[in-house]
């Protein structure tokens, strides 16, 4: 709670790593609620264009936390992530 609460500012977010996607060299998956209020999905989009390579999967009916919301879907994608890699 802590580390939110520093994080956190009245305009935004104190650290953000945009600029630093680009330098990512592994497999990433992003993971967005399709419903998610919290963080908008052009954001996720912004990552994935940012980071090579990348896929981004939206949870049909999950808000910010779609690991919590629909971990069947959440699994399902994590591990067809893993598979591909070997």
């Amino acid at each position: 709670m802590s580390f939110q609460r520093s994080e956190t500012k009245w305009n935004g977010l104190h650290t953000v790593y945009m600029d630093q996607l680009e330098r990512l060299q592994v497999a990433t998956l992003l993971v967005h609620g399709e419903q998610d209020k919290l963080v908008p999905l052009a954001c996720s989009l912004a990552a994935q264009g940012l980071i090579p390579n990348a896929q981004l999967s939206i949870v049909p009916g999950a808000g910010h936390w779609p690991q919590r919301e629909q971990p069947e879907i959440f699994n399902q994608k994590v591990s067809e992530l893993l598979d591909c890699k070997g």
